[in-house]
């Protein structure tokens, strides 16, 4: 047996496998480029950014003065003593406030009655300019009393707020104006 082998046949059986092979070349660029594409598209999509704007705008919270009711001394004025004070304090504000003292009006303390000497008669705390203007007592209390935003009233305890001398002879009746001295937060 001979093996004949015609030369153009060889060309041609070559070709036709090379042809076959850069068909499935092709096919796997192709597949591959498709891929590389829908990545690529993946990828720049997902580097985009929307953006969408606006504006924001609120005023700032109203102060609101605190409402006070129910002041009085905490026990009789007799001589040789000092008596605290008491307040309701109510807050209207939307936020809340810590009490921390009270000034008593230095001009407004008023001591009266039978037999009383006014000179006999003086406000607790240290000397401080009174808020509304003059001059005033400021009695800080032992613990700040925080009031919740819109709360109250609660009862704020002074102590110390008036004394009378040791050597006054008569009983006296007291009244004074007073600030309560808050600040902002709890």
């Amino acid at each position: 047996m001979s093996l004949h082998l015609d030369e153009n046949a060889v060309r041609a059986n070559a070709a036709d496998i090379a042809g076959r092979a850069a068909k499935r070349k092709s096919r796997k660029i192709w597949a591959f480029a498709a891929v590389g594409t829908l990545m690529a598209t993946g990828a720049a999509y997902a580097a985009v950014q929307l953006f969408s704007y606006g504006t924001i705008s609120q005023d700032a919270a109203t102060m609101k003065e605190l409402n006070l009711t129910e002041a009085k001394l905490t026990g009789s004025l007799v001589p040789g003593q000092t008596v605290g004070g008491s307040v309701k304090v109510a807050n209207p504000n939307d936020f809340p406030v810590k009490v921390t003292a009270v000034i008593l009006k230095d001009a407004s303390l008023q001591a009266t009655g039978q037999g009383c000497d006014p000179a006999t008669v003086s406000p607790g705390g240290s000397v401080a300019a009174y808020p509304a203007g003059g001059a005033g007592h400021k009695i800080v209390l032992a613990a700040p009393v925080t009031i919740n935003a819109n709360g109250g009233p609660v009862t704020v305890t002074v102590p110390g707020a008036v004394s009378q001398a040791g050597t006054a002879t008569g009983l006296c009746a007291v009244s004074a104006d007073f600030a309560v001295e808050a600040s902002v937060g709890s």
